[in-house]
């Protein structure tokens, strides 16, 4: 077998390859999810009349630069992980049309595509931080 062959049949399998990519990106915005939320629960939370004291130091007098930051890409991230599995069958019929159209670049055209629902989504988590 020659090695166009072989990345012919590798390529073949767009679905596959689409399907993982598509995991991965959720995968992975859902890992930084829950060690975030992990960290969050671990700081200490006296009970009682220092609970109170407590509540009033963790909270933000005012927003810096650096909360801001931290704010949008807590929402942005938190958007990767919940859109892009509900938007996988859309990107995996639009790869499948990609291919039988594109035939040179079938997996920058589904990336593009991809990249549009996130520059979306990513919009939306700046006006949320807003």
């Amino acid at each position: 077998m020659s090695d166009t062959t072989l990345l012919e049949s590798v390529l073949k399998r767009d679905r596959s390859i689409v399907i993982g990519a598509l995991l991965g990106i959720a995968l992975l915005a859902w890992f930084y999810l829950v060690d975030m939320a992990r960290g969050m629960s671990a700081m200490d939370m006296p009970m009682g009349e220092a609970m109170g004291e407590a509540m009033e130091m963790t909270q933000i007098a005012q927003w810096t630069p650096g909360y801001f930051v931290m704010m949008f890409l807590m929402w942005a991230i938190m958007m990767v992980g919940m859109m892009v599995p509900s938007a996988a069958p859309m990107v995996l019929v639009y790869a499948s049309f990609a291919r039988k159209g594109d035939k040179a670049s079938p997996y920058l055209s589904t990336g593009s595509f991809l990249g549009g629902y996130l520059l979306v989504w990513t919009a939306f988590s700046l006006v949320a931080t807003l």
